[in-house]
């Protein structure tokens, strides 16, 4: 009985795995394919107002009070879709800006230790936090997820407005 209990726990954890890259792989591949199409994906000039649009409960009240089960469950989906849409795209922009980060870094000559640490450490947070969220919204739907969603996108744009700072300044900002 324990060992097919534990079978039954292992076959659970890869399937969720599976299911989860599966929807991260898509994402990567949709972000791709709009690079490539020479749209912007700039998403650092996405505004605060985004993140509530994404994970608010209130298009889902409207859909719940005025749709049949069939259409509640599709805005569901695709609304969950959207949402770690959202979160891997936020993803990919901090590794490039990250990526963009290292080369500079390279020739420079005069590195400052502390600045270089604060940012990899916020790097490192909002890396935690997009991971956290998604497996949230892959689990639970984006319902709820509002406030760690925009405490996620602030922590984002901390991280590229102090590269952008580094950029500017040569190097020698004050964090």
């Amino acid at each position: 009985m324990a060992y097919l209990l534990i079978s039954i726990a292992v076959l659970s954890m890869v399937l969720l795995f599976v299911f989860f890259r599966r929807s991260a792989r898509e994402a990567r591949e949709e972000y791709r394919l709009t690079a490539a199409n020479g749209a912007d994906c700039d998403l650092t000039e996405v505004s605060f107002s985004t993140v509530p649009g994404i994970f608010s409960q209130d298009d889902e009240q409207f859909v719940a009070e005025q749709a049949d089960q069939h259409l509640i469950m599709v805005f569901r989906r695709e609304r969950k879709r959207l949402a770690l849409r959202w979160v891997e795209r936020r993803k990919l922009e901090a590794a490039a800006i990250m990526r963009k980060h290292r080369k500079m870094v390279r020739a420079t000559a005069d590195l400052q230790p502390r600045n270089e640490a604060v940012l990899l450490l916020r790097y490192l947070r909002l890396r935690l936090l997009c991971e956290c969220l998604t497996l949230s919204v892959w689990l639970l739907g984006q319902e709820g997820l509002r406030g760690l969603a925009e405490y996620a996108d602030a922590v984002f744009h901390r991280v590229h407005s102090l590269n952008a700072l580094a950029e500017q300044s040569g190097r020698k900002i004050a964090v």
